[in-house]
């Protein structure tokens, strides 16, 4: 006692307590006004969702499994290709069914592969003379010496995984297309951030081929197998669609795109009957561009709410270990002593907050404008969105730390989406137009004249919301076309990159111009 008595009379020990009892009660004054204004703001939160009928919960977003008669992903082929084993991608049956269909992917080497299937989007048609000569050049694919029919020298080719197409073209009996398994009945970790996806780059591989494969057999008179490899691309594509993440969205975007294109190869062709264009069309019009984003945003902001939830309940220590990240060596780097400490004194009520603001800022400026109002009013909002997480970085505001870090980019993906969704709109009325023409042998003056003769509402601008422009042209083709980004009707006029006019980007929404499916190349 008597020493503690000698030791106050310092005074920079008293200087010391004083100092150190003023941090620790600003400390707790400010845990608890955080506490207090996190809770209050997330309860805010739930509450908004509640009246708008929106789901936080990432499980309660999906939609029951279908059954595995009618699900083209539950196919031998397909089966579980969605799961990991052991966490490796590689192991198990899943692996080797998602490395038998990589290896149908086309061989990447030294050699520069040709371009394919570019027609949609600028009118061309693939070279397949190009296509063989590289398969020659590469040399992993057997392609005999040039014919003269160069189709007939791709799908030589191209028939060295005809078992793995076949297998997957037996499969389309089956409506349905959702990967397995299904996200209502998998084993989903705390975690959802680790969420691994690995059936992705097998579907895009086999893709791939399927899609040059689709167009040999349009050109070389094998219509039947034409339609029903691009039907497979279609289920393959669905799949990803349906999942909640905007990778999965991504990826079914692009391969959706990928499909319009190899439409636009049979239909210059003339490649199949009335009937193989109506199956066409008719799988083609399933695709939903905005409810495929909105769920994939909803899904985001599910899982980022239940994982940051998650995050906030464990012990700090927990919470590190949760997200121990694995070095090149495949050693764990452990969170050191700082990271612990720092975490377990970060008021709870610092991520209720946080959560809260990501919750308000992807509903009301991405789900809501998309859900009420469509694709122009998510991707006008979406830019405003970005421009408000800009201030909010800029000012450090303490409620936006994770927001700011965590949402993602809506102004690409919704562009991505509306590109794709009035593609895939062109490619509908496109199979329309083809059966007309088997039947007239020529295309209509209007697109009304489709309608007098009984055919289903076409699909419209979904940049304008009015109908699809069209007309015929001189060399008895037509040509579509949507008025783009800017909202402005430029008569069917591409504005292509003049430094590089096979690279323009008509899917950023800086692109002045038309978006045009027409059957002449260039402007």
């Amino acid at each position: 006692m008597n020493f503690l008595k000698r030791l106050w009379k310092y005074r920079i020990i008293r200087i010391f307590v004083w100092l150190t009892g003023s941090l620790v009660t600003v400390y707790v004054l400010a845990c608890a006004w955080i506490n207090y204004a996190g809770g209050r703001k997330w309860q805010a939160a739930q509450e908004l969702m509640k009246r708008e009928g929106e789901k936080l919960e990432f499980r309660a977003l999906m939609p029951d499994p279908v059954p595995e008669e009618k699900n083209f992903c539950a196919t031998p082929a397909l089966k579980g290709i969605a799961a990991v084993v052991d966490h490796d991608e590689a192991k198990g049956d899943p692996g080797a069914k998602r490395k038998r269909l990589k290896d149908t992917a086309l061989p990447s080497g030294k050699e520069s592969k040709p371009k394919q299937a570019a027609g949609a989007a600028l009118g061309k048609p693939t070279d397949l003379k190009a296509w063989a000569d590289w398969m020659r050049k590469e040399g992993s694919l057997a392609v005999p010496p040039d014919s003269g029919n160069p189709a007939k020298d791709v799908l030589a080719g191209l028939s060295k995984h005809e078992v793995v197409f076949a297998e997957l073209a037996e499969g389309l009996d089956r409506p349905e297309a959702r990967w397995t398994p299904e996200w209502k009945s998998r084993d989903l970790p705390e975690n959802l951030f680790v969420t691994m996806v690995p059936q992705y780059g097998a579907a895009q591989a086999v893709g791939t081929s399927l899609s040059l494969r689709s167009i040999a057999e349009g050109r070389g008179g094998d219509f039947t197998k034409a339609h029903k490899d691009i039907l497979v691309e279609l289920r393959l594509a669905r799949a990803s669609l349906e999942d909640p993440f905007l990778i999965g969205v991504l990826v079914g975007y692009i391969q959706q795109a990928n499909v319009a294109g190899d439409v636009w190869e049979l239909c210059e062709a003339h490649a199949g009957s009335a009937e193989d264009f109506r199956k066409l069309q008719q799988e083609l019009s399933r695709f939903d561009a905005r409810a495929a984003v909105l769920h994939a945003f909803r899904g985001e902001m599910a899982s980022s709410a239940e994982t940051l939830l998650w995050m906030n309940r464990v012990a700090g220590s927990q919470f590190l270990e949760a997200i121990t990240v694995i070095s090149p060596m495949g050693e764990p780097n452990r969170p050191n002593w700082f990271a612990r400490a720092l975490w377990s004194v970060v008021p709870r009520g610092w991520m209720d907050m946080n959560v809260a603001t990501i919750v308000d800022l992807e509903f009301n400026h991405v789900i809501k404008p998309l859900r009420d109002k469509g694709l122009r009013a998510a991707l006008e909002e979406g830019a405003a969105t970005e421009t408000e997480l800009k201030n909010r970085r800029t000012s450090r505001q303490l409620d936006s730390i994770l927001a700011c870090l965590m949402l993602p980019a809506t102004t690409p993906v919704i562009s991505r989406a509306a590109y794709t969704a009035a593609l895939n709109n062109q490619a509908i009325i496109a199979c329309a137009l083809e059966r007309w023409y088997l039947e007239h042998k020529s295309y209509p003056d209007s697109l009304e004249e489709l309608k007098r003769e009984g055919e289903s509402p076409l699909p419209g601008d979904p940049m304008s919301g009015g109908p699809m422009h069209y007309r015929r042209t001189a060399d008895g083709h037509y040509a579509l076309w949507s008025v783009g980004f800017d909202g402005k009707d430029d008569g069917g006029k591409r504005m292509l990159d003049p430094k590089k006019l096979d690279s323009t980007r008509f899917s950023d929404p800086k692109y002045k111009g038309d978006w045009v499916w027409s059957f002449q190349p260039g402007e």
